[in-house]
């Protein structure tokens, strides 16, 4: 971490990072304040990568974004980021993305809120094309990674603008730089993500794929062409 970060956190008190809090709304947010409260209790990064499942080259880049910019302008711009409305905040990285076909659900009955999905799914010796892992590349999205590696997943626009390419996150986080589509509700209560303009920002995805059927976003779909 450069001097000069660790300087400008030395200037914001833990009470103001707390009182801030009591204001913002997004899980990321929430806990990158806590990664810096816990930094300025003397917790070392590395501790707060393995306890929040920050890379911790993203927590010292988080840090040094202050070198710059005051605290509101940072916390408003992650707050924002998170609907896909600003450039990213949080650098892409290189990922693990474990998926599921939505499909299977029903084949299985299995419900979509199940904890042990991905177990049940190892078990159930599902095809390469239903169930599996692809490493997803720090310059490519979620979409592109998949059909480097052969597969056929769901898309229209690959512009943010539909729900065909679609997926649940069930862990990890994804950034959508251009999202124009998911609402917030969408994105919080359903964590809907797409995959043609998202981008991972943890090391470790878990992702149920080809969800434009899911009720809720059923209605957002294009007609399935390529464009």
């Amino acid at each position: 971490m450069t001097d000069d970060a660790m300087e400008y956190l030395d200037n914001i008190s833990i009470g103001e990072l707390r009182r801030w809090l009591g204001e913002v709304q997004q899980k990321e947010t929430t806990e990158r304040l806590m990664v810096a409260i816990g930094y300025k209790q003397g917790i070392e990064i590395s501790t707060l990568s393995e306890w929040y499942g920050w890379p911790e080259t993203t927590i010292e880049e988080w840090f040094e974004e202050f070198d710059s910019n005051p605290l509101p302008q940072v916390i408003d711009e992650t707050e924002r980021y998170h609907y896909g409305q600003v450039t990213p905040f949080t650098p892409p990285v290189e990922a693990t993305v474990e998926y599921l076909n939505y499909e299977v659900l029903d084949d299985y009955g299995w419900d979509i809120d199940d904890d042990d999905l991905f177990e049940k799914s190892h078990d159930a010796d599902l095809d390469a094309e239903d169930f599996g892992r692809i490493e997803v590349g720090i310059d490519e999205s979620i979409l592109e990674a998949a059909e480097k590696r052969g597969f056929q997943w769901p898309f229209a626009c690959r512009g943010g603008a539909c729900s065909n390419c679609v997926v649940i996150l069930k862990e990890g986080e994804i950034a959508m730089p251009g999202n124009t589509i998911l609402s917030d509700e969408m994105i919080e209560q359903y964590d809907a993500r797409l995959t043609c303009v998202g981008v991972p920002i943890t090391e470790n995805i878990k992702l149920i794929y080809n969800a434009k059927h899911h009720p809720v976003l059923d209605e957002l779909r294009l007609p399935p062409r390529r464009f």
